[in-house]
């Protein structure tokens, strides 16, 4: 993984109200989480630490926990998620193993929720139960929510896949109740000249002999594409300069429709021919060190 030039000493606990408090280093408080009532422990993204959600001063990598960020939450946890029915789920699904989700959507009711634009003033509330007893929620912002996973790792582990933006990912490790996030910056930048489209993650297939991942998704607009991510340890963030697209480089003109259709012994394959993982792990490891 690459290294984020960090000094592991800054990793000490603010405590905040309501949201993590900026000062040189982004941190996150154990106790208050970014959404209220939501009991979880957030890992630091640079040193793994469960007392910060931050301990670096580089603040253009990760959106998530950024000043920007945690301003558009208190906007939406006002604007939109009071706006919540709890009366009943909008969606339902299970994952197996007796975990259940019960999806509850929010919406913005003034005029603003008319405007077309990516829209902005809807969400969705999700909470996991497993037999009958809530485990954990967490909050989508925005109006093309995906569906989360279970990913029974080979390390032992159990873990929730799940996502809070359209950009990005979210974990969770159902044994401890730490979670990671992960926004790619560049996806949210306003500044044209420095925006960057990433890959919308839609649906993650776990190969648990390589422990890669295979990602289901699309650039905005685009053919869907296959990525392929190191998850051989599902707390350390993989950036997104890190995701192996196996359509390669958008720029060259042959950005084609692939479709994952399973993994096997040797290989990822999908319809558009066999990834030898052997193969996909040395063209990973040269992401990882570009």
């Amino acid at each position: 993984m690459t290294s984020i030039g960090i000094d592991s000493g800054k990793c000490s606990m603010t405590m905040a109200s309501g949201l993590p408090t900026t000062e040189n280093t982004r941190r996150h408080s154990i106790s208050e989480p970014f959404w209220p009532g939501v009991k979880e422990t957030v890992l630091c993204i640079g040193c793994q630490s469960s007392e910060a959600l931050h301990c670096r001063d580089v603040t253009d990598m990760n959106y998530y926990g950024s000043p920007d960020h945690m301003a558009s939450l208190q906007d939406y946890e006002k604007r939109v998620f009071s706006h919540c029915d709890f009366s009943k789920p909008s969606d339902e699904y299970g994952l197996g193993g007796e975990y259940l989700i019960r999806c509850y959507s929010a919406a913005d009711d003034s005029e603003l929720t008319r405007k077309p634009y990516r829209d902005l003033n809807t969400g969705l509330v999700s909470r996991l139960y497993h037999k009958n007893e809530l485990l954990y929620e967490w909050k989508f912002t925005g109006a093309s929510p995906r569906k989360a996973s279970i990913i029974h790792h080979a390390n032992g582990r159990t873990y929730l896949l799940y996502f809070e933006d359209l950009y990005g990912y979210s974990v969770l490790d159902l044994s401890s109740m730490q979670s990671v996030h992960y926004i790619p910056q560049e996806s949210h930048e306003t500044d044209k000249s420095r925006f960057e489209e990433t890959v919308i993650w839609a649906v993650s297939h776990y190969d648990p002999e390589s422990s890669l991942l295979a990602v289901e998704g699309c650039l905005w607009a685009y053919p869907y594409t296959v990525l392929v991510v190191d998850f051989s340890d599902p707390m350390q963030i993989v950036e997104a300069r890190q995701w192996l697209d196996l359509n390669g480089d958008i720029d060259s003109g042959h950005y084609d429709e692939i479709s994952f259709i399973g993994w096997d012994e040797d290989s990822l394959v999908c319809d558009t021919g066999r990834f030898n993982k052997s193969d996909l792990f040395t063209r990973i490891k040269e992401l990882q060190l570009s």
